[in-house]
């Protein structure tokens, strides 16, 4: 089975299955491939934190006395201008 760590995909003719995952090794790229998915993950989160905290600091700066429907009408006009697609102030 080939895998490629750094793109995180499988050889198009091969998957990952309990008949293929008797090796160690095998097993140890199944992880590696989950692995490298969390660290991708957490690395888009990390470089939107910037412009989260921007939309949160703005957020709470103008709009805490606005009506409800006029906050996320605000919010999703500043999340389409800063191209951030999820953003919850609870989170």
């Amino acid at each position: 089975m080939t895998y490629n760590v750094f793109s995180g995909t499988l050889n198009p003719t091969q998957s990952i299955n309990q008949s293929n995952m008797c090796n160690p090794w095998d097993k140890w790229l199944a992880k590696t491939g989950a692995v490298y998915e969390q660290v991708r993950e957490l690395a888009t989160e990390l470089s939107e934190l910037p412009l989260k905290t921007l939309l949160a600091a703005g957020f709470i700066t103008y709009m805490p006395s606005a009506p409800e429907d006029q906050r996320q009408d605000v919010l999703r006009r500043w999340m389409k201008e800063t191209n951030i697609n999820t953003f919850d102030l609870r989170r």
